[in-house]
C-alpha cells in the first residue's frame, strides 16, 4: 500500500489515540508520585493506598501500551520517546539502529552503555550514527567527549557494533528489529525528555508496519557500511 494510505489508516482515530496517551501520561505521573512517597515512608506499608495507586497506575499504563501498539502508524508526543528508547535498549533481539546529531553524557551514561553491551552480548547488531558538521565546531563538554569515547571503546570490543560519525545528519531515528521505526525531532542521544523538566515540544511518527521498518533500515544501512574517513 502507498505510504499515504498507511498513514491515513493509522491516524484516522487520532482523537482516540490522544485520549489513550493522555490517560497513559496521567497514570505515569501518578505512579511516579506514589513511588516517591513510598521512598519517604518509614517503614513502608505494603497494604496501604500508595501500593493500590501503584497497582492501578501500572495496569492503566500496560493497557494503554497494548492499545497503542495495535495502531500501526501514529503520532508521538515528547514524553513517549524516552520509554520507547528504553524499550528498544531492553527488548531488541536482532538489530537496533539509532541516528541522532549529538551525543551527550546526560543520555549516553553508564546505564545506556551497559544496556548496549548487554544487547551485543546477546548477539544483537547495533548501529549508531551521529554528527552534524565538522567535529571541531561542536561545543562539547569533557563528559560528553568521554561518553563518545565509551561508545568507541565498545565498538572496538564488539564486532556487531557499528559506530559512525556521519557528519551531515540532522536526522533523529530509532529502529528496533522489525517491531518499529520512529522518525522524530527528538534528539535520542542528547535529550532525556524528563517530564519533570520544562516542557519542550518534540514530535514524531512511529510505524510498526514491518515493511516500512525494513525499508527504512535498508535505506540507512549503506551509510554504516561506508569506510570511515
Amino acid at each position: 500500500a502507498a505510504l499515504g494510505v498507511d498513514l491515513e489508516a493509522g491516524i484516522r482515530d487520532e482523537g482516540l489515540v490522544q485520549e489513550i496517551r493522555t490517560r497513559q501520561f496521567e497514570a505515569q505521573m501518578a505512579l511516579n508520585v506514589a513511588r516517591g512517597q513510598i521512598d519517604d515512608e518509614s517503614p513502608p506499608d505494603s497494604s496501604g493506598p500508595l501500593y493500590q495507586t501503584i497497582a492501578e497506575a501500572t495496569k492503566e499504563i500496560e493497557e494503554a501500551k497494548r492499545t497503542l501498539d495495535g495502531v500501526p502508524t501514529r503520532f508521538l508526543d515528547v514524553y513517549e520517546h524516552p520509554g520507547l528508547l528504553a524499550e528498544a535498549l531492553s527488548d531488541a533481539t536482532e538489530r537496533l539502529m539509532i541516528i541522532s546529531p549529538w551525543i551527550r553524557a546526560g543520555v549516553v551514561n553508564r546505564r545506556f552503555v551497559s544496556s548496549l553491551e548487554a544487547l551485543l552480548l546477546k548477539g544483537v547488531r547495533v548501529y549508531i550514527g551521529y554528527g552534524l558538521g565538522p567535529e571541531e565546531h561542536e561545543k562539547r563538554l569533557e563528559r560528553d567527549i568521554a561518553a563518545e569515547n565509551d561508545l568507541r571503546t565498545l565498538e572496538r570490543v564488539h564486532a556487531d557494533f557499528v559506530f559512525r560519525r556521519l557528519g551531515d545528519t540532522h536526522a533523529k531515528l530509532l529502529l528496533c528489529d522489525d517491531k518499529f521505526v520512529i522518525l522524530t525531532s527528538f534528539n535520542w542521544l542528547s535529550f532525556r525528555g524528563d517530564p519533570d523538566r520544562t516542557y519542550r515540544d518534540e514530535q514524531g511518527v512511529i510505524t510498526t508496519d514491518p515493511v516500512m521498518v525494513n525499508r527504512k533500515f535498508d535505506q540507512q544501512l549503506p551509510r554504516f557500511q561506508e569506510e570511515v574517513q
